[in-house]
């Protein structure tokens, strides 16, 4: 069943993100991160891949545009299968 992902559009009260110390904070925030986030995660259309899913009443997808980012993470840095599925558990985590 397709759901489309809008949780990335609201901040959270209680994040992670707030106890990290401030140097990698810093680290992140000028990486290449945030104008990742802005200006391909975000623009993402998850609608184009709505029809792929079942429009029975299933498990929810994993979303979209996470699954594209990641692949596109992937292409950009070289890494193999392996390495972004380390990836992704450490983002979802």
């Amino acid at each position: 069943m397709f759901r489309k992902n809008n949780k990335f559009d609201q901040r959270k009260l209680f994040s992670f993100i707030q106890n990290l110390p401030k140097c990698v904070k810093d680290a992140v925030y000028g990486s290449f991160a945030p104008d990742f986030y802005e200006n391909i995660f975000k623009q993402i259309d998850e609608e184009k891949f709505r029809g792929l899913y079942s429009e029975k009443y299933s498990r929810p997808n994993k979303p979209v545009n996470m699954l594209v980012s990641l692949e596109i993470i992937k292409q950009l840095f070289g890494y193999t299968d392996q390495e972004l599925i380390g990836l992704s558990i450490q983002i979802s985590v």
